[in-house]
C-alpha cells in the first residue's frame, strides 16, 4: 500500500457551492459540460493521504461531540451511566489522554501513566480546549507521514510495559479506531440523554462533502 504526503487545499473558489447553485437550478437545464466541470473541480478539493482525512474526521467529529456535550448540566457529563468509563466525561478524557500518549511516543519522551486515579481535566471547558490543542497536533503528525514511516516497523511500549512492534500504518489506524469506538460509545449515552450528535458518517465529512454529488 502506497500513500501520498500532501494536504487539504481549497483550490479558488468553493466549487461545491457552485454543484448546489446548479441542483437548485428551477429549470433543471444544466448542460453536462458545466456541470462535469463543477464536479471535477469538487474532486480536486481533497488531495490529503489517508491518515489526513482520519485527522479531518476526528477533528470534525470532537467538534460535533463536544459540542453536542456542552448542552448538558456538569452533573449530566459526569453522572455514571455504565459506560466502560461510567460517564461521557470520563470517556471523552480516556480518548484524550490515550491520544496524547500517542503524541508523547512520536516526540520520544517517555511515556509515563496518569497516577491519582481522578480527572485530569474536571473542567468541562479545559477539557474541550484540550482536545482542540491535540486535534490541532494529530493533524500537524498525520502531514508529516510519509509512505516510508507507514510501511516501516514501530516499536512501543503502552503505559503497563508491554512491547510491541507493528508498521506504522497499524498505528495510525490504531489511533483513530480507538476514538472512532469511544465516540460510539459517548454517542450512545447522549443519545439517552435526548441529544443527537448527527451525521457520524465519513461520506458526511466537509472536505468530502463534494464527492457525494
Amino acid at each position: 500500500m502506497t500513500y501520498h504526503q500532501s494536504s487539504f487545499v481549497e483550490q479558488g473558489p468553493k466549487p461545491e457551492a457552485l454543484v448546489h447553485e446548479l441542483d437548485r437550478d428551477k429549470r433543471n437545464v444544466v448542460p453536462p459540460r458545466k456541470r462535469r466541470a463543477a464536479l471535477l473541480a469538487c474532486r480536486s478539493m481533497f488531495t490529503g493521504s489517508q491518515p489526513q482525512m482520519f485527522a479531518e474526521y476526528n477533528r470534525w467529529m470532537n467538534e460535533k461531540l463536544y459540542a453536542a456535550v456542552a448542552q448538558l448540566s456538569d452533573e449530566q457529563r459526569k453522572r455514571d451511566l455504565g459506560a466502560f468509563f461510567k460517564s461521557i466525561h470520563a470517556t471523552l478524557e480516556h480518548v484524550l489522554r490515550a491520544d496524547t500518549l500517542w503524541l508523547t511516543r512520536f516526540r520520544g519522551e517517555p511515556v509515563v501513566a496518569a497516577t491519582g486515579g481522578g480527572l485530569l481535566y474536571p473542567d468541562f471547558d479545559a477539557l474541550r480546549v484540550a482536545r482542540a490543542a491535540c486535534d490541532q497536533q494529530l493533524t500537524n503528525w498525520a502531514a508529516t507521514l510519509t509512505g516510508d514511516w507507514l510501511a516501516k516497523p514501530y516499536p512501543w511500549t503502552s503505559v503497563a510495559g508491554a512491547r510491541f512492534t507493528m508498521p506504522g500504518f497499524a498505528v495510525v489506524a490504531q489511533i483513530f479506531n480507538h476514538q472512532t469506538h469511544h465516540r460510539g460509545q459517548a454517542t450512545t449515552l447522549l443519545t439517552q440523554l435526548g441529544i443527537d450528535v448527527g451525521a457520524t458518517d465519513l461520506p458526511m465529512l466537509p472536505a468530502l462533502d463534494a464527492l457525494a454529488h
